[in-house]
């Protein structure tokens, strides 16, 4: 799931809350005895019975979940707004400038040379 609270400011900034394939795993792990002693198609069978019963309870939560992301992104972005202010106040016109062109480099060139991308590590 993506959030964009940052958005507004700079393309690609925001918070990502992702769903990952490990948090399946303490579900999973719960079957995980049974499936052990089962044949390979039949592990196959219950893993798969598993993960759907999965996705499908996350489709009925999924408007909940998206109501509470969307509150949450309400929530923080006046603070986002003014942490976003107050550090470009403090660095300066000259050093956003070059910020700015030094993400317009890097989203140019990513595409070709993936070590652009090296400005974006924090030192």
């Amino acid at each position: 799931m993506f959030l964009p609270i940052c958005d507004f400011i700079y393309p690609g900034a925001a918070i990502v809350a992702g769903e990952i394939l490990e948090s399946l795993w303490s579900s999973l792990n719960a079957i995980s005895p049974t499936a052990r002693t089962t044949t390979l198609a039949h592990q196959a069978e219950m893993l798969d019975d598993h993960t759907t019963d999965s996705n499908h309870k996350k489709t009925l939560g999924i408007v909940n979940t998206l109501c509470r992301s969307h509150q949450t992104t309400v929530d923080i972005l006046d603070h986002a707004q003014i942490y976003y202010q107050n550090l470009t106040d403090q660095a300066g016109p000259t050093a956003v400038a070059k910020w700015d062109q030094d993400i317009e480099v890097v989203e140019a060139m990513c595409k070709y040379n993936i070590t652009t991308m090296d400005i974006y590590a924090a030192i």
